[in-house]
Protein backbone atom coordinates (compact mmCIF):
# COMPACT_ATOMS: atom_id res chain seq x y z
CA UNK A 1 0.00 0.00 0.00
CA UNK A 2 2.22 3.07 -1.35
CA UNK A 3 -0.48 5.56 1.03
CA UNK A 4 0.57 3.85 4.03
CA UNK A 5 3.97 2.30 3.11
CA UNK A 6 2.53 -1.55 4.11
CA UNK A 7 2.63 -4.83 2.76
CA UNK A 8 -0.50 -6.18 1.76
CA UNK A 9 -1.60 -9.40 0.22
CA UNK A 10 -3.39 -9.51 -2.79
CA UNK A 11 -5.55 -12.19 -4.11
CA UNK A 12 -6.51 -13.02 -7.95
CA UNK A 13 -8.97 -14.74 -10.11
CA UNK A 14 -8.34 -15.43 -14.17
CA UNK A 15 -11.81 -13.65 -15.21
CA UNK A 16 -12.02 -15.92 -18.02
CA UNK A 17 -12.13 -19.04 -15.43
CA UNK A 18 -15.72 -20.39 -15.44
CA UNK A 19 -16.30 -20.62 -11.21
CA UNK A 20 -16.25 -17.27 -10.04
CA UNK A 21 -15.59 -16.77 -6.28
CA UNK A 22 -13.75 -14.09 -5.61
CA UNK A 23 -17.77 -11.40 -5.36
CA UNK A 24 -18.49 -13.48 -2.64
CA UNK A 25 -15.32 -13.38 -0.81
CA UNK A 26 -15.21 -10.13 -1.24
CA UNK A 27 -18.98 -9.77 0.07
CA UNK A 28 -18.26 -11.84 3.00
CA UNK A 29 -14.82 -9.99 3.94
CA UNK A 30 -17.05 -6.68 3.80
CA UNK A 31 -19.89 -8.25 6.07
CA UNK A 32 -16.98 -8.92 8.85
CA UNK A 33 -15.31 -5.86 9.14
CA UNK A 34 -14.83 -5.14 12.50
CA UNK A 35 -15.37 -8.58 13.80
CA UNK A 36 -12.72 -9.46 16.06
CA UNK A 37 -9.96 -12.29 14.59
CA UNK A 38 -11.49 -10.94 10.70
CA UNK A 39 -8.59 -9.60 7.85
CA UNK A 40 -8.82 -5.99 7.28
CA UNK A 41 -10.29 -5.15 3.94
CA UNK A 42 -8.12 -2.79 1.68
CA UNK A 43 -10.06 -2.86 -1.57
CA UNK A 44 -10.87 -4.65 -4.89
CA UNK A 45 -11.44 -4.79 -8.66
CA UNK A 46 -10.77 -6.10 -12.12
CA UNK A 47 -9.68 -5.57 -14.98
CA UNK A 48 -9.77 -7.65 -18.51
CA UNK A 49 -7.38 -10.20 -16.90
CA UNK A 50 -7.87 -10.65 -13.30
CA UNK A 51 -10.15 -10.20 -10.48
CA UNK A 52 -9.02 -9.28 -6.98
CA UNK A 53 -9.01 -8.12 -3.67
CA UNK A 54 -6.25 -6.75 -1.46
CA UNK A 55 -6.87 -7.12 2.12
CA UNK A 56 -4.07 -6.96 5.50
CA UNK A 57 -1.09 -9.13 5.23
CA UNK A 58 -0.84 -11.76 7.81
CA UNK A 59 1.84 -13.68 9.61
CA UNK A 60 3.06 -17.20 9.52
CA UNK A 61 0.05 -19.60 9.03
CA UNK A 62 -0.45 -21.86 11.85
CA UNK A 63 0.44 -25.33 10.33
CA UNK A 64 4.04 -24.23 9.66
CA UNK A 65 4.02 -22.72 13.30
CA UNK A 66 3.05 -25.87 14.54
CA UNK A 67 5.36 -28.10 12.69
CA UNK A 68 8.21 -26.02 13.37
CA UNK A 69 7.84 -26.67 17.16
CA UNK A 70 10.32 -29.41 18.39
CA UNK A 71 7.59 -31.97 18.99
CA UNK A 72 5.64 -31.13 16.11
CA UNK A 73 2.28 -29.95 18.50
CA UNK A 74 1.87 -26.71 20.71
CA UNK A 75 1.62 -26.69 24.04
CA UNK A 76 -1.95 -26.57 26.08
CA UNK A 77 -1.62 -22.84 26.56
CA UNK A 78 -1.32 -21.89 23.25
CA UNK A 79 -4.18 -24.48 21.65
CA UNK A 80 -6.80 -23.38 24.47
CA UNK A 81 -6.04 -19.80 23.54
CA UNK A 82 -5.96 -20.57 19.95
CA UNK A 83 -8.67 -22.68 19.81
CA UNK A 84 -10.94 -20.31 22.06
CA UNK A 85 -10.16 -17.07 19.24
CA UNK A 86 -11.26 -19.58 16.08
CA UNK A 87 -14.23 -20.51 18.21
CA UNK A 88 -15.06 -16.76 18.63
CA UNK A 89 -13.95 -16.06 15.10
CA UNK A 90 -16.49 -19.46 14.02
CA UNK A 91 -19.43 -17.63 15.40
CA UNK A 92 -18.74 -14.21 14.17
CA UNK A 93 -18.97 -15.59 10.96
CA UNK A 94 -21.91 -17.39 11.59
CA UNK A 95 -23.66 -14.18 12.85
CA UNK A 96 -23.72 -12.86 9.57
CA UNK A 97 -25.38 -15.36 7.65
CA UNK A 98 -22.63 -17.68 6.32
CA UNK A 99 -20.61 -20.76 7.09
CA UNK A 100 -16.70 -21.50 7.57
CA UNK A 101 -16.41 -24.99 5.87
CA UNK A 102 -12.69 -25.05 5.38
CA UNK A 103 -11.16 -24.39 8.79
CA UNK A 104 -7.30 -25.23 8.02
CA UNK A 105 -4.36 -24.32 6.30
CA UNK A 106 -3.65 -26.43 2.91
CA UNK A 107 -6.25 -25.69 0.18
CA UNK A 108 -9.15 -27.62 -0.55
CA UNK A 109 -9.29 -30.33 -2.97
CA UNK A 110 -10.84 -29.87 -6.29
CA UNK A 111 -14.58 -30.17 -6.54
CA UNK A 112 -14.72 -30.96 -2.43
CA UNK A 113 -15.60 -28.64 0.28
CA UNK A 114 -13.66 -28.62 2.60
CA UNK A 115 -9.66 -30.33 3.60
CA UNK A 116 -10.25 -33.85 3.64
CA UNK A 117 -7.88 -33.64 7.00
CA UNK A 118 -10.09 -31.26 8.85
CA UNK A 119 -13.57 -31.95 6.84
CA UNK A 120 -16.87 -33.02 8.70
CA UNK A 121 -18.10 -35.99 7.87
CA UNK A 122 -21.08 -34.75 6.43
CA UNK A 123 -18.73 -32.98 3.49
CA UNK A 124 -17.11 -36.47 3.14
CA UNK A 125 -21.00 -37.62 2.38
CA UNK A 126 -21.10 -34.09 0.20
CA UNK A 127 -24.13 -33.12 2.29
CA UNK A 128 -25.43 -29.53 2.93
CA UNK A 129 -23.65 -28.24 5.66
CA UNK A 130 -24.44 -26.67 8.99
CA UNK A 131 -22.98 -24.75 11.37
CA UNK A 132 -22.02 -27.79 13.72
CA UNK A 133 -19.55 -28.76 10.77
CA UNK A 134 -17.44 -25.80 11.01
CA UNK A 135 -17.06 -27.35 15.08
CA UNK A 136 -16.13 -30.97 13.91
CA UNK A 137 -13.28 -29.38 11.98
CA UNK A 138 -12.34 -27.06 14.93
CA UNK A 139 -12.71 -30.09 17.00
CA UNK A 140 -9.73 -32.15 14.88
CA UNK A 141 -8.09 -29.40 14.57
CA UNK A 142 -7.61 -29.26 18.57
CA UNK A 143 -6.91 -32.80 18.34
CA UNK A 144 -3.55 -32.00 15.92
CA UNK A 145 -2.54 -28.84 17.62
CA UNK A 146 -2.02 -31.26 21.01
CA UNK A 147 -1.04 -34.43 19.63
CA UNK A 148 0.54 -33.78 16.17
CA UNK A 149 -1.32 -36.08 14.14
CA UNK A 150 -4.87 -37.37 13.27
CA UNK A 151 -5.70 -41.11 12.69
CA UNK A 152 -6.13 -40.65 9.09
CA UNK A 153 -2.78 -38.71 8.16
CA UNK A 154 -1.88 -41.41 6.09
CA UNK A 155 -4.42 -42.23 4.43
CA UNK A 156 -4.46 -39.65 1.07
CA UNK A 157 -7.94 -41.13 -0.59
CA UNK A 158 -10.83 -38.51 0.76
CA UNK A 159 -13.28 -41.71 0.29
CA UNK A 160 -11.12 -43.59 2.66
CA UNK A 161 -10.90 -40.77 5.19
CA UNK A 162 -14.45 -40.10 5.18
CA UNK A 163 -15.45 -44.37 5.63
CA UNK A 164 -12.38 -44.39 8.90
CA UNK A 165 -14.21 -40.95 10.19
CA UNK A 166 -18.03 -42.72 10.23
CA UNK A 167 -16.68 -45.58 12.12
CA UNK A 168 -14.00 -44.40 14.28
CA UNK A 169 -14.65 -43.66 17.84
CA UNK A 170 -13.74 -39.91 18.43
CA UNK A 171 -13.98 -40.50 22.00
CA UNK A 172 -10.69 -41.75 21.80
CA UNK A 173 -9.56 -38.29 20.68
CA UNK A 174 -9.95 -36.81 23.94
CA UNK A 175 -7.21 -38.44 25.85
CA UNK A 176 -5.14 -35.99 23.90
CA UNK A 177 -7.23 -32.46 24.85
CA UNK A 178 -8.31 -31.82 28.47
CA UNK A 179 -11.01 -33.58 30.33
CA UNK A 180 -13.35 -30.75 30.07
CA UNK A 181 -13.78 -31.61 26.15
CA UNK A 182 -15.93 -34.29 26.79
CA UNK A 183 -18.48 -31.45 26.97
CA UNK A 184 -17.67 -30.25 23.14
CA UNK A 185 -17.52 -33.65 21.89
CA UNK A 186 -20.70 -34.15 23.50
CA UNK A 187 -22.57 -31.05 22.50
CA UNK A 188 -21.08 -30.83 18.40
CA UNK A 189 -21.94 -34.67 18.31
CA UNK A 190 -25.76 -33.93 19.14
CA UNK A 191 -26.16 -30.58 16.52
CA UNK A 192 -27.84 -31.26 13.31
CA UNK A 193 -28.03 -28.87 10.80
CA UNK A 194 -31.12 -26.55 12.34
CA UNK A 195 -29.71 -26.72 15.71
CA UNK A 196 -27.95 -23.25 16.61
CA UNK A 197 -24.79 -24.39 18.72
CA UNK A 198 -24.65 -23.20 22.58
CA UNK A 199 -21.50 -21.18 21.68
CA UNK A 200 -21.54 -19.94 25.18
CA UNK A 201 -21.50 -23.49 26.31
CA UNK A 202 -18.16 -24.13 24.53
CA UNK A 203 -16.25 -20.87 25.49
CA UNK A 204 -17.06 -22.53 29.16
CA UNK A 205 -15.14 -25.76 28.17
CA UNK A 206 -12.36 -23.53 26.95
CA UNK A 207 -12.34 -21.11 29.62
CA UNK A 208 -12.61 -23.51 32.24
CA UNK A 209 -9.73 -25.97 30.46
CA UNK A 210 -7.69 -22.62 30.72
CA UNK A 211 -8.16 -22.27 35.06
CA UNK A 212 -7.42 -26.02 35.13
CA UNK A 213 -4.30 -25.88 33.52
CA UNK A 214 -3.60 -22.07 35.22
CA UNK A 215 -3.32 -20.36 31.83
CA UNK A 216 -2.28 -16.73 31.60
CA UNK A 217 -3.81 -15.35 28.70
CA UNK A 218 -0.82 -12.81 27.97
CA UNK A 219 1.67 -15.52 28.18
CA UNK A 220 3.93 -15.92 25.06
CA UNK A 221 2.73 -18.47 22.24
CA UNK A 222 4.98 -21.35 21.68
CA UNK A 223 6.36 -19.09 18.44
CA UNK A 224 7.30 -16.18 20.39
CA UNK A 225 9.44 -18.62 22.57
CA UNK A 226 11.27 -19.58 20.55
CA UNK A 227 11.37 -16.89 18.23
CA UNK A 228 12.56 -14.40 21.01
CA UNK A 229 16.68 -14.23 19.42
CA UNK A 230 14.96 -14.86 16.07
CA UNK A 231 12.38 -12.54 14.63
CA UNK A 232 9.81 -14.77 12.50
CA UNK A 233 9.46 -13.84 8.65
CA UNK A 234 6.46 -12.59 7.94
CA UNK A 235 5.05 -14.80 4.81
CA UNK A 236 1.44 -14.79 2.91
CA UNK A 237 0.13 -16.48 0.02
CA UNK A 238 -2.75 -15.81 -1.52
CA UNK A 239 -4.74 -18.98 -0.72
CA UNK A 240 -3.97 -19.93 2.49
CA UNK A 241 -5.55 -18.88 5.76
CA UNK A 242 -3.04 -16.67 7.70
CA UNK A 243 -2.83 -15.72 11.27
CA UNK A 244 -0.70 -12.84 13.15
CA UNK A 245 1.40 -14.21 15.21
CA UNK A 246 0.79 -11.66 18.33
CA UNK A 247 -2.33 -9.78 19.31
CA UNK A 248 -4.97 -11.16 17.01
CA UNK A 249 -3.48 -14.82 16.20
CA UNK A 250 -6.52 -15.82 14.91
CA UNK A 251 -7.52 -14.01 12.20
CA UNK A 252 -9.53 -15.07 9.21
CA UNK A 253 -9.64 -14.11 5.69
CA UNK A 254 -12.64 -15.09 3.47
CA UNK A 255 -11.92 -18.59 0.90
CA UNK A 256 -14.41 -20.80 0.19
CA UNK A 257 -17.57 -19.04 1.61
CA UNK A 258 -21.29 -20.09 1.02
CA UNK A 259 -24.66 -18.50 2.21
CA UNK A 260 -26.63 -19.80 4.63
CA UNK A 261 -29.97 -21.32 3.63
CA UNK A 262 -32.54 -19.23 4.11
CA UNK A 263 -34.83 -21.16 6.17
CA UNK A 264 -32.18 -20.95 8.65
CA UNK A 265 -31.49 -17.32 8.26
CA UNK A 266 -35.26 -16.95 9.48
CA UNK A 267 -34.06 -18.03 12.76
CA UNK A 268 -31.83 -15.07 13.75
CA UNK A 269 -31.88 -12.06 11.64
CA UNK A 270 -28.33 -12.55 9.96
CA UNK A 271 -26.58 -16.29 10.79
CA UNK A 272 -24.20 -18.06 10.16
CA UNK A 273 -21.39 -18.23 7.78
CA UNK A 274 -18.44 -20.15 6.15
CA UNK A 275 -15.24 -18.70 5.35
CA UNK A 276 -12.16 -19.55 5.50
CA UNK A 277 -9.74 -19.55 8.57
CA UNK A 278 -6.03 -17.80 8.07
CA UNK A 279 -4.64 -20.84 9.47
Amino acid sequence: DPMNRTSVALKAESAQQPKQVLKMEVAVLKRLQGKDHVCRFVGCGRNDRFNYVVMELQGRNLADLRRSMNRGTFTVSTTLRLGLQILEAIESIHSVGFLHRDIKPPRPVAGFRGTVRYASINAHKNKEMGRHDDLWSLFYMLVEFLFGQLPWRKIKDKEQVGKLKETYDHRLMLKHLPPEFNVFLDHTSNLDYFTKPDYQLLRTVFENSMKTYNVVENDPYDWERMSSDSPLTITATANTPQHHTRLTPAQMGVVNASQLPADLLKENAMMQLTVALLL
